[in-house]
């Protein structure tokens, strides 16, 4: 199972109609939900649904990313935010923005093969050095 860092909505007339629909709906429920029942309920409705909703029509006008709060003090963590804002501006292939990220970053320079303090989940090590393999012998590196 793959452990994402980060996220973003894609930046699509798809994204924005479902985040309207979800939004619409959201509210029906809402106000369904008030006539009805608890307001607990109709509070929490609105904090699920409404945010979600909210943010996928607001990516669309803007880059929204979500990165996971333990990599925020990461040294990698503008290689995060770039990958993430590349996908939010329109590049949907994640091997292609890993491609380049490879050709701007090296992962020898960033000392990610002896640097003990990155996470074990943190792909950026695994992908950097997967691109390494192809570009010629360089020693072991796993």
């Amino acid at each position: 199972m793959k452990k994402a860092i980060g996220f973003s909505f894609l930046r699509k007339p798809e994204t924005l109609f479902a985040g309207t629909a979800i939004m619409a709906v959201t509210f029906s429920i809402l106000l369904i939900s008030i006539r009805t029942g608890p307001i607990a309920i109709s509070i929490l409705i609105l904090w699920l649904l409404g945010a979600t909703s909210a943010a996928m029509v607001a990516s669309y006008f803007g880059e929204i990313l979500f990165i996971r709060r333990i990599c925020y003090s990461c040294r990698l963590r503008n290689i995060v935010i770039e990958h993430e804002l590349l996908h939010a501006r329109g590049e949907y292939s994640d091997e292609k923005i890993w491609e380049a990220m490879r050709k701007k970053y090296d992962a020898r320079r960033l000392n990610l093969i002896e640097d003990r303090a990155i996470c074990s989940f943190c792909p950026i090590k695994k992908r950097l050095l997967s691109g390494e393999a192809s570009n010629g012998p360089q020693g072991s590196c796993c």
